[in-house]
């Protein structure tokens, strides 16, 4: 379990050095990234495993992000993870969003997992990476990755399709 958590850190360090590394060269030249108030629509389908207890569970998230300059932006996500005993885990997640290029977007921020039967409120550090396909300047795809940090430990893997408008 250790080389895992290990992996995923060195993953995740690479990732963001090379995104910053890299000056936001797409977004300079094009029509669209000169557009400010962008609205965006994400609907990801993941799987969440448990770090600690090696259990996992599929689920679903909707992000609604206000991009400010399509460099920056600000929302909500919304996660639903379907346990095995029937137990929905229900969460809400504050977002801060990057684009450092045009094919990958950076989400952080403080997620709140709601009460249940079975726990209380839990309140987490939330990192994520979005990989982008773009089809277009409204439409693209792609693979996730993320890590939910707090009294419980995840790794989140999906897919996700987002909408611009």
């Amino acid at each position: 379990m250790g080389k895992i958590r290990h992996g995923v850190t060195l993953f995740l360090l690479v990732l963001c050095q090379l995104s910053y590394g890299q000056n936001a060269d797409n977004h300079e030249g094009s029509e669209h990234s000169k557009q400010t108030g962008i609205y965006e629509i994400i609907i990801s389908g993941i799987y969440a495993f448990d770090l600690e207890t090696d259990n996992g569970a599929y689920g679903s998230e909707l992000h609604f992000t206000y991009w400010f300059n399509h460099v920056w932006g600000a929302g909500l996500a919304y996660t639903t993870l379907f346990e095995e005993d029937n137990n929905n885990v229900h969460s809400i997640v504050m977002l801060a969003s990057y684009n450092p290029t045009s094919w990958l977007t950076i989400n952080s921020g403080p997620s709140f997992t709601l009460p249940n039967e079975h726990e209380d409120l839990l309140v987490s550090g939330f990192f994520e990476a979005e990989f982008n396909y773009r089809l277009n300047t409204w439409f693209h795809f792609g693979p996730l990755i993320g890590v939910l940090i707090g009294k419980k430990k995840e790794l989140n893997v999906g897919f996700q399709v987002g909408f611009e408008f």
